[in-house]
């Protein structure tokens, strides 16, 4: 995925470049949802509630603001290649879940963090304010919930759609939805064997794209 996002951007940026098109920054703000638990561990003594129960330990990146910004050239009437930073402030929750009475479960949070980096086409055919995206780059996180976790930044496909609504002649916003798609996998002292999930992250966006001049 990396290595076909790389040869997008050697092979479309010169080409654009070429054309004397312009350069367009869109800075945005988002809503991050992630859907999926980062890690799950079923029937093993739970540390932090008296007596050690048996149970589970479900540890989960919480929802949270994220901002970030897009720059993109065009390459036809339709066609604009992309490359896009994300940053979410967020939370890590650790709830432990007694197998006995998951109504006794208790949760521990710190503070996190997630961001991406991503080189994406969108397509939008002509005479129409729908558009469409598609790419491949990085997703890491960080903060004080994973700092004990043997971690790396992990390989991801990124998926969305948007809308462009022009305001007027010199004023348009751009709302739209995206999916990051990646494994994940770590551990640390408390998860000695790696588990490796399927992420799914869901980001709701609205930006206002800043035409160069």
């Amino acid at each position: 995925m990396l290595r076909a996002a790389a040869v997008l951007v050697l092979v479309a940026v010169p080409a654009a470049l070429a054309g004397q098109t312009r350069l367009q920054i869109t800075p945005f703000v988002a809503s991050y949802y992630p859907l999926a638990n980062l890690n799950e561990q079923r029937n093993v003594p739970l540390p932090i509630i008296a007596g050690n129960p048996p149970g589970d330990i479900i540890r989960k990146q919480v929802s949270g603001p994220m901002f970030g910004a897009r720059a993109s050239l065009p390459l036809s009437g339709t066609l604009r290649v992309e490359g896009a930073f994300s940053y979410a402030s967020s939370e890590g929750r650790v709830s432990e879940v007694p197998a006995a009475n998951p109504d006794a479960a208790v949760d521990s949070r710190a503070s996190a963090h997630v961001y991406s980096a991503t080189v994406r086409a969108r397509f939008q055919p002509r005479r129409q304010n729908i558009f469409a995206i598609l790419g491949a780059g990085v997703v890491g996180r960080g903060g004080e919930a994973w700092k004990a976790a043997s971690q790396s930044p992990r390989a991801a496909g990124v998926v969305g759609f948007g809308l462009h609504a022009a305001v007027n002649s010199s004023f348009a916003l751009e709302v739209g939805a995206e999916a990051l798609l990646y494994n994940m996998s770590f551990t640390s002292a408390s998860v000695p064997v790696a588990q490796s999930k399927f992420q799914q992250d869901i980001v709701v966006w609205i930006g206002v794209p800043i035409p160069g001049r």
